[in-house]
């Protein structure tokens, strides 16, 4: 109690002089009293009200005997609650303390003795389940099971989407490791794409170097033709070449496949005619044939939309067979880009075509059919012998009102339709 000692002041008897200041409703005043005084004054000035609750009286008898044990222990208050030692960590089964320079009751000591609390692991917040590149448990490789996951593919785009410059390098390096299994494998070859897409061009080109030797595999598999296409769509032209000379001499064979179809797409879109070569002047002298194909009438569709040089040549085979063709499930899409997309002697050689043929395959059987219709349809919006197609609908109108696609033609031309009614009359007063 020395330290709380003022400056000035001196003990006398036991007694110590202390300026207390009283404020009350009524007044304010500050006197000098010693501890005999203090305990009088308080005691006069309690209210019954005011009394301390049993709760209260039972803590006083606490501290009472606290003090005596302490004096039995010979450990102070210093020693228990700023006790440094790790062996005596503060219990959370303590009563909690009224002040916090007061002494710890006997109670409590051996609360604190009987059971300590053991030392709190420290709190890891909690991380999303997301793969993190940069971890020393990530390894410099993909997971084994990385192909077949779609869980860790789908965080392993997360990663490469999060990733900085320098990580992505990584990533990147990572993957070329394993570039032709992940590219061949369903979940596989998403990872690799986005490595093409987000790769600076160094990194590409090493990803690029390490498929160049499987480029057949990959545009014969379900999954590997994807990360072929991309590499056609992310890299410059002249850069995709090994994979145009792989697929010399077997462009129509690549054209039917399902999945080599895709390749010869985006390679028409992007390479130069003259980078293409023979592989599309294959493609162009069977698309009589080719046109018919469910897969390689899109590859010779793109040749009429991005191959100028090639449009009259592949109009050329189609001739002979047009109205056949155009009446086709698959070449009449063939039949409506090259009215798209042929000059305009092109197109009318095509008009004329269909002019001049034959039963069964005349203008109006070619209306009449389901997918011929639309070509006919077309023709309504087209300048070429534009007079000499609205004479033969015009002529054939009865024909064409018998079929739910000629309708369709009448409607287009802007003849006016018979409703099933009007029909089921004229062929009862046709009987008749």
């Amino acid at each position: 109690m020395e330290n709380c000692a003022t400056p000035g002041s001196a003990w006398t008897d036991g007694a110590f002089p202390v300026e207390i200041t009283r404020t009350t409703s009524e007044t304010s005043t500050a006197a000098s009293l010693t501890m005999p005084d203090i305990t009088r004054t308080y005691s006069e000035s309690t209210t019954a009200s005011d009394k301390p609750s049993r709760s209260a009286r039972r803590r006083g008898r606490n501290r009472k005997g606290s003090a005596k044990a302490d004096a039995a222990m010979g450990t102070s208050q210093h020693e228990v609650f700023f006790n440094e030692s790790p062996d005596v960590p503060i219990s959370p089964c303590m009563s909690p303390m009224s002040s916090p320079y007061r002494a710890p009751s006997a109670a409590e000591q051996l609360d604190l003795l009987a059971c300590p609390s053991p030392k709190a692991a420290p709190m890891v917040a909690a991380v999303p389940a997301v793969m993190s590149p940069s971890s020393k448990s990530a390894g410099d490789s993909w997971p084994a099971d990385l192909g077949d996951s779609q869980k860790l593919a789908t965080e392993a785009l997360a990663a490469f989407e999060a990733a900085d410059r320098a990580e992505r390098s990584r990533l990147v390096a990572r993957t070329v490791k394993v570039a032709k299994t992940l590219a061949l494998s369903k979940h596989g070859s998403r990872v690799v794409q986005k490595a093409l897409e987000v790769a600076n061009s160094a990194d590409r080109e090493a990803l690029v170097s390490a498929l160049q030797p499987f480029v057949e595999e990959l545009y014969d598999s379900p999954h590997g033709n994807h990360v072929l296409t991309k590499i056609v769509e992310v890299m410059p032209p002249p850069a995709v070449a090994f994979i145009i000379q792989e697929l010399a001499g077997k462009g129509s064979a690549v054209a039917k496949h399902r999945f080599g179809c895709r390749v010869l797409e985006r390679l028409i879109e992007h390479c130069d005619e003259s980078q293409l070569g023979s592989v599309i002047e294959e493609i162009a002298l069977e698309s009589g044939t080719l046109c018919r194909h469910p897969f390689a009438n899109f590859v010779v569709q793109h040749l009429l939309e991005h191959s100028p040089v090639h449009r009259d040549q592949i109009l050329r085979n189609m001739l002979p067979e047009l109205p056949v063709l155009a009446a086709h499930r698959t070449a009449s899409h063939v039949v409506q880009q090259a009215l798209n997309f042929c000059d305009e002697d092109g197109r009318q050689a095509a008009v004329d075509a269909l002019l001049q043929a034959a039963s069964p395959q005349t203008l109006v059987d070619v209306a009449c059919s389901r997918y011929g219709s639309f070509v006919v349809e077309q023709l309504a919006s087209m300048s070429e012998r534009a007079e000499e197609v609205r004479d033969c609908i015009s002529k054939n109108q009865t024909q064409l009102g018998e079929s739910p696609f000629g309708k369709r033609v009448l409607e287009r031309f802007g003849f006016p339709v018979p409703e099933d009614g009007e029909e089921d009359s004229a062929t009862v007063s046709v009987s008749a």
